[in-house]
């Protein structure tokens, strides 16, 4: 079946608008064409339709912010804290802390030292002859 790219694009714009779709990928389900009809006209890359996923991408969040600001649920606070937050108070709000240095802050000096033989280990046993 042949397609119009017009048709398609007015089609996947509709679908856009009117389900507030925030991925490419959602909008093949609402039109009828396969996938690869979809890629193949290039309507993934139209700028019209990013232009429309990117505002309903905008509303969405602001929406989500909004709904966080005003909540009393720590986790939907902590979230966005985070969001707004310094790279500073990201580190210190972080759960676990990943930094090692030795005495007053100076790198640690660590030796390795190898124990027995040192040949390599390998994956199958030596034979014991």
């Amino acid at each position: 079946m042949a397609y119009n790219t017009k048709e398609l694009k007015k089609a996947a714009l509709i679908a856009v608008k009117k389900y507030n779709l925030i991925f490419v990928q959602e909008i093949v389900a609402y039109m009828n064409c396969s996938s690869a009809t979809f890629y193949n006209h290039g309507l993934h890359e139209d700028d019209e339709i990013m232009e429309e996923i990117t505002k309903n991408r905008v509303v969405e969040k602001v929406g989500l912010r909004t709904k966080w600001r005003e909540s009393d649920n720590p986790t939907a606070q902590s979230m966005l804290y985070k969001l707004c937050a310094n790279e500073d108070e990201l580190r210190r709000l972080s759960v676990t802390k990943n930094e090692v240095s030795g005495e007053n802050g100076k790198p640690l000096d660590i030796a390795i030292t190898v124990l027995g033989n040192d040949e390599p280990i390998l994956d199958e046993p030596k034979d014991e002859v």
